[in-house]
């Protein structure tokens, strides 16, 4: 098919044609009865929400696509009048938006906004259309109107859409604001768990660390009884030093002394010896004297 324009357009004339022809009911009565029938062809794409007519502004369309519907990225939705042939008889259309989760398995609901500017400005009646990339129409809407209010009823229908529509957006808004006050307490809680699980880490180092200091004081008590003790073995080693050096001097004084002693000893016992030999020399004499004269006067 040929692509669509990239900006909202005037109808298309009816005498286009296309190799992918999707004829839609040609009034809102043929609508109507052959509801069930649409729905048969057309519905892998369910639009909801639609009004029976919109007031001058922009409308906001929203869909929604079946969990068999795949979409691609050339979809499109398109505002067509109803009696349409063919899928270029569009007057304005928006691409199709592709779902944030394509891997979803359920129904995925969507919204497009047509801005006034390229919407009809007649009181003609018109339906949105889904068309997919191969120009194939997946879903349609029930026929509306583009016009003012002009009753009562009609009126009241437009005061309490709005008021629909402002408590709708507050709802959306208050939504998005619970949603994000979720995230933000989850946020939160998840921020306050890694931090009480730093808090508990760091009172463990804490921990770890006063035992260390602790055990570091006890040892710095244990050393320094250590080193009073090695002073008193230094100081009682020098007293032992001191007492031996004194003992050895001793000793030698000792030595000395005895052998002094020892030669006096020698030189007594020498001299004691020798007088000892000249008194029996001297005796010996005396006698051998004494019997020369007696045997000199026997004679």
């Amino acid at each position: 098919m040929t692509s669509p324009p990239e900006f909202g357009g005037v109808a298309v004339s009816n005498e286009r044609t296309n190799k992918n022809r999707s004829r839609l009911p040609t009034s809102i009565e043929e609508s109507d009865s052959t509801m069930e029938e649409r729905h048969g062809n057309f519905s892998q794409v369910l639009f909801s929400d639609v009004e029976k007519f919109y007031i001058p502004g922009d409308v906001m369309c929203c869909y929604t696509l079946t969990e068999k519907f795949v979409p691609r990225p050339k979809d499109w939705v398109g505002v067509f009048k109803v009696g349409w042939e063919t899928t270029q008889e569009y007057y304005t259309f928006m691409w199709a938006p592709m779902p944030d989760d394509l891997n979803t398995e359920s129904a995925t609901q969507q919204k497009i906004q047509f801005k006034a500017y390229y919407l009809p400005k007649d009181e003609e009646h018109y339906q949105f259309c889904y068309v997919d990339e191969d120009g194939l129409v997946q879903g349609i809407s029930i026929p509306f109107q583009f016009r003012p209010p002009d009753s009562e009823e009609d009126i009241m229908i437009v005061i309490n859409k709005e008021k629909m529509d402002k408590m709708e957006q507050l709802r959306e808004e208050l939504y998005q604001e619970n949603q994000e006050l979720k995230d933000k307490y989850a946020d939160l809680h998840e921020q306050l768990q890694r931090k009480q699980v730093a808090l508990e880490a760091t009172q463990r180092m804490n921990e770890s660390l006063g035992q260390e200091v602790e055990q570091k004081a006890s040892w710095e008590k244990q050393k320094a009884s250590w080193e009073e003790q090695k002073a008193s073995w230094e100081e009682q080693k020098a007293s032992w030093e001191s007492e031996m050096l004194h003992l050895k001097e001793y000793n030698q004084k000792i030595t000395s002394e005895k052998k002094d002693m020892e030669i006096r000893i020698e030189d007594l016992l020498v001299g004691t010896l020798a007088k000892e030999d000249v008194l029996s020399f001297t005796s010996n004499s005396s006698v051998d004297q004494k019997g020369t004269e007696y045997l000199n006067a026997q004679s």
